[in-house]
């Protein structure tokens, strides 16, 4: 069997229960900037997920970094109840997570907590660095990890 060859990564794409909020976030905390935008996705979303009447509004953002698109996408309850929040679920399939490597975890952290973002726990060390998952306030997760040393974190 052979594989898909891939030219190269798209897009990410998160659900989200809050576009405005997710957008003012990853705008404001990680310098993304808007570059599509639809409040009102109907007859594409419906056909690509067979659920005849869906709608949704999605945005699009350009990173600073790479090439790879940021897709934030609200789908109208009940499609989404129960996925994200601050609630106890914090994963649920088909959520997914945006993995940032970043120079400095600490200043990193301060940055999305000014930006409203809280953690889901504690900062982890792993062999290969430090790493933790944030809830932004629009209800998706953020993983963060920086490379290197743990600096005593256990």
């Amino acid at each position: 069997m052979s594989t898909v060859v891939v030219a190269r990564l798209e897009h990410l794409s998160l659900v989200v229960e809050d576009l405005e909020r997710s957008i003012a976030f990853y705008c404001g905390a990680l310098a993304y900037t808007v570059l599509f935008r639809d409040n009102d996705l109907g007859e594409l979303i419906a056909s690509m997920l067979a659920r005849p009447g869906l709608t949704c509004a999605l945005a699009q953002l350009r990173p600073p970094v790479s090439g790879a698109l940021l897709e934030l996408i609200r789908f109208p309850d009940p499609l989404t109840e129960g996925v994200g929040g601050w609630g106890e679920r914090r994963v649920a399939t088909g959520q997914g997570h945006l993995g940032l490597r970043v120079e400095n975890l600490d200043a990193a952290q301060g940055v999305l907590s000014h930006h409203g973002a809280r953690p889901l726990g504690a900062v982890t060390a792993f062999p290969e660095g430090c790493s933790s998952y944030w809830r932004e306030p629009g209800g998706s997760t953020i993983e963060l990890t920086e490379f290197g040393p743990a600096k005593g974190r256990g």
